[in-house]
């Protein structure tokens, strides 16, 4: 499971999907939203030509339409279909009225108006995720002011989840909103390692996540994978340190043994310190989870124990900021820990990173990239 985001200025054709729209506005019979074949197919969905002839070119999709404003999702069953004649692909199937509980909801859009797209699936679609942003609607202002100097003058445009939730965080959207819709990647990796706060995000979005088993272990998978990227970006980054003298030597101590709880030794001078790498692709405010094992390192051992909080992790780089030594906030930690029943012992805790805690961000390449 793969979600694929995009960014897309709804035209006066693209409005005729919605039925009120089709029949007030002279802008066609299209009844469809187009889906710029350069971004759909020639970024998102590089193989879907090639898949969806199977099909006739008619893939279902299992279709969520919020907003616009913070108007909850409705479900409907679509199709994205590409006619012979047709430049682009197209979501079709049958125009959307508006819902009885709501009977002007979607009447309000403007030609302009933004769609935000999310689609799930990795070699076609199968679920898609339509977030309806309007510039008149007081609920998505700034958000709309925001990703329409965004896209500028292109029709459609990939969309980075990571740029879309640190825009979300920026503006403090509320949760209720739609656009927390597309976001759930990140969350359902935490989710698979058991962080409490991801997996309340799941369950409280404005549509609960269904988690499947395959979706789980996907989940887990990635977030093997994010930990393992991260730890390896920082290896690097140690290495450029030794060779330029900054640190006399270290130890990739993760890679030797696989249940340590520190990632890392590093020797100055003659001292020791132990370096705990914490990955997400979400920026830096994302939680992160530090399990008991680890919290009781940091106490007892009697090196330095610092936190590196790698963030917005691609397959090739990163940012990362180092905390200050984070043994006595492990200590208080585990002093609230003593108060809990007799019987009762948390896993771990999940920590919203503390801007004073750590220190100046990092840029972090691959080999290939650092070695230019």
């Amino acid at each position: 499971m793969s979600e694929k985001l995009a960014l897309k200025r709804l035209t006066a054709s693209d409005l005729t999907f919605f039925e009120w729209h089709f029949k007030n506005r002279n802008a066609g019979n299209q009844k469809a939203i187009n889906l710029n074949a350069d971004v759909f197919a020639g970024r998102l969905y590089p193989a879907v030509e090639a898949v969806a002839r199977q099909s006739q070119n008619k893939l279902g999709v299992d279709l969520w339409i919020g907003g616009p404003g913070a108007a909850s999702p409705h479900n409907y069953q679509r199709k994205i279909i590409k006619g012979a004649a047709y430049k682009n692909w197209r979501l079709d199937g049958e125009v959307v009225y508006n819902p009885e509980t709501d009977p002007e909801r979607f009447n309000g859009l403007r030609p302009g108006d933004l769609a935000l797209l999310g689609f799930d699936g990795d070699l076609v679609p199968n679920t898609m995720h339509l977030v309806l942003v309007a510039k008149s609607a007081p609920e998505d202002s700034e958000l709309f002011t925001r990703l329409d100097e965004l896209l500028a003058d292109r029709r459609m445009a990939e969309l980075q989840s990571n740029s879309l939730r640190e825009l979300c965080e920026a503006l403090s959207l509320p949760r209720p909103h739609p656009a927390w819709l597309l976001l759930a990647e990140e969350d359902l990796t935490e989710a698979a390692l058991g962080q409490a706060p991801a997996i309340a995000r799941l369950l409280t979005r404005p549509r609960p996540r269904r988690v499947s088993l395959e979706d789980l272990q996907t989940a887990r998978r990635t977030a093997e994978e994010l930990g393992r990227l991260g730890e390896s970006l920082v290896d690097v980054h140690l290495e450029q340190r030794r060779a330029a003298g900054e640190i006399a030597e270290y130890e990739w101590t993760a890679e030797i043994n696989a249940i340590s709880p520190y990632d890392f030794r590093l020797r100055r001078d003659r001292t020791w310190e132990k370096l705990e790498v914490k990955t997400t692709a979400a920026g830096f405010d994302r939680e992160y989870h530090v399990p008991l094992s680890e919290l009781r390192e940091a106490v007892y051992a009697p090196e330095t124990y610092r936190i590196a909080r790698v963030y917005d992790a691609t397959s090739s780089s990163a940012k990362m900021r180092i905390s200050e030594d984070f043994r006595p906030f492990a200590h208080s930690i585990l002093g609230a820990f003593s108060d809990l029943p007799g019987g009762v012992t948390p896993d771990g805790v999940s920590i919203v990173p503390d801007d004073q805690m750590f220190g100046e961000e990092i840029v972090l390449l691959g080999p290939s990239d650092s070695e230019d």
